[in-house]
């Protein structure tokens, strides 16, 4: 709460403001396909088409929606992106038809995709020489409410989900609110020193070689990310008989992420300086899937999530961080959105090639060569985003 209370005023309300958003949307996003199944009646296509469409909408929009925000305002892109989500979170109470949930579906993933830059863009430029600390706060703030929502998603489940839908919208109303209040209308601190900014333009940022080697070099980090979500609970459940086993890893994740964000961050970025931090992080996601290739099950379970959500902790806030030094001042929403895509290429090759090659080791009892294939892509982007990272590092204050 200290290092929440010595950030900037608005760093402040974005920061409290993701803790609702993140718990209405993992409140329904981890058992969404569960309740369509089970309420709906929909298909495993119908269902899936939901699905993709609230994902792709979210992973793919962000050039825009950072693009607006250096247009049209922080606050502004806030409040559309929120009052977005609220619409269709109750839209999605509303929903009877596949058309309709599609049609929620977009609404949220577009809030998100506008959401997602403008709060990375106010950190940048509003931050100062605590950006590192306002990026890990906010990650922070999401774990809370990855740890919290399916919790009470898995109640309302049992007692009535629709009542979900109203309790997301009301979240995502509630960061409204926080953000109406708390983040001043107008220019960022940034934008005002810089003047007239004029949004980069989609071949701008293509043509921004230091951008395009980052983003690159940010899907080897998200392939294997995307593995925690997909094989590594494939991996358990097919091993283990007691797949609750699965939600106590998932649990056990987030809240290492929540209760190590800050003081492993701060310690490891005052140690060895901002540099390190990303190969330092890829280096401790390769050691979790050695470890799950050489281990038995559980014992390697458990210290793969260990090391996994260590690299996470290092790797997620570090991204951020260089992709917002790269940034011209007053202009970091754009470059927010376009790092985006290498989540998004990252997560479609991770959930699609990822969960074949899973299926086919499994078949052939060829696990511990997949552990070893990811073991090798997190290294290798350890080194890549460690060169593609250092023309950051020259503009940003190292950590005293």
């Amino acid at each position: 709460m200290k290092t929440l209370r010595s950030l900037h005023p608005a760093i402040q309300t974005v920061i409290t403001s993701t803790v609702l958003v993140a718990l209405g949307d993992f409140l329904i996003t981890s058992l969404l396909a569960v309740h369509l199944r089970e309420s709906s009646g929909l298909s495993g296509v119908e269902i899936g088409t939901i699905l993709t469409t609230l994902v792709v909408t979210q992973q793919v929009l962000p050039v825009v929606g950072g693009a607006l925000a250096d247009r049209f305002g922080r606050r502004q892109l806030l409040v559309l992106a929120l009052a977005l989500r609220v619409v269709g979170y109750l839209a999605f109470a509303a929903a009877g038809s596949v058309a309709a949930f599609v049609a929620a579906a977009v609404l949220v993933g577009a809030g998100g995709a506008v959401l997602a830059p403008a709060i990375k863009a106010l950190i940048a430029e509003e931050g100062g020489d605590r950006v590192l600390d306002g990026y890990a706060l906010r990650n922070v703030a999401v774990n809370v409410g990855a740890a919290l929502g399916p919790l009470l998603g898995s109640v309302m489940l049992v007692w009535n989900f629709d009542i979900a839908f109203l309790i997301a919208a009301g979240a995502q109303g509630g960061a409204l609110l926080l953000v109406l209040r708390g983040v001043p209308p107008g220019p960022s601190t940034a934008q005002r020193e810089a003047g007239d900014v004029r949004p980069a333009s989609l071949a701008t940022l293509v043509r921004d070689g230091r951008l395009v080697r980052l983003t690159l070099a940010s899907i080897g980090f998200w392939i294997p990310y995307t593995q925690l979500g997909l094989s590594f609970p494939l991996y358990i459940e097919s091993e283990v008989d007691a797949s609750w086993i699965v939600g106590v890893f998932a649990a056990a994740n987030a809240a290492l992420c929540v209760l190590l964000q800050t003081p492993v961050l701060g310690r490891a970025s005052r140690a060895f300086g901002y540099s390190a931090l990303l190969p330092a992080g890829m280096a401790s996601v390769a050691a979790g899937f050695l470890c799950l290739a050489a281990l038995p099950v559980l014992i390697g379970a458990g210290v793969f999530v260990v090391l996994f959500s260590l690299g996470e902790i290092l790797v997620l806030t570090t991204l951020d961080t260089a992709t917002g030094g790269l940034a011209p001042a007053g202009g970091s929403g754009a470059y927010f959105g376009f790092g985006a895509l290498g989540w998004a290429a990252g997560a479609l090759l991770g959930g699609t090639i990822g969960g074949a090659v899973y299926d086919a080791a499994a078949s052939e009892g060829a696990l511990r060569l997949v552990w070893l294939g990811y073991a090798a892509i997190a290294l290798g982007a350890g080194a890549a985003l460690w060169a593609a990272s250092r023309p950051a590092w020259r503009t940003l204050r190292q950590p005293a």
